[in-house]
């Protein structure tokens, strides 16, 4: 119950972030001709795959105006980057040229489902928050029960002659 204020104000800061990059781009439209888009692709790749197990974090390029980052030690199975405006958000890499640039346009396209997700996620952290007051509040005292049964078990012990030693 302590952490989850501080839980519930940080996913309400990443909501916003996230609505404003959809209103971001939803209104960045720039057409990118298929040359264009193939050189995207190749440094894209080249960036990729130089920054197998880096130690830093470093802005590779600007696509449809969020930063494409290079995260730390990226392994060579599991290639990824974030995708960075206002918020920051993680993006798994196909392992081909094509393929890499294809899954960046799919995130964004789907920025709105993320968004629908973070906004669930935040309703069930105040149902939670709701629900644990609720039973932090009840005062239910369950020593006094548990001593009850004991005893209870303890005359049945006798009448049926068990012996606990």
């Amino acid at each position: 119950l302590m952490e989850l204020p501080a839980r519930i104000n940080h996913q309400a800061e990443v909501i916003e972030k996230c609505k404003l990059d959809i209103e971001h781009y939803h209104n960045y439209y720039r057409e990118i001709d298929k040359e264009e888009r193939k050189a995207i692709r190749g440094a894209l790749f080249a960036a990729v795959k130089s920054n197998i197990l880096m130690p830093t974090e470093r802005v590779a390029m600007t696509y449809k105006g969020f930063d494409i980052v290079l995260p730390v030690n990226m392994t060579v199975e599991k290639p990824f980057i974030w995708l960075q405006k206002n918020g920051r958000y993680y993006v798994e890499l196909a392992d081909t040229e094509l393929g890499m640039l294809v899954r960046i346009d799919n995130y964004l396209d789907k920025l709105e489902e993320h968004l629908e997700k973070m906004q669930t996620s935040l309703s069930d952290m105040y149902a939670r928050k709701s629900a644990t007051k609720a039973e932090l509040s009840q005062k239910e005292n369950y020593t006094d029960k548990i001593e009850e049964i004991k005893a209870r078990l303890e005359k049945l012990d006798k009448k049926l002659g068990v012996n606990k030693k």
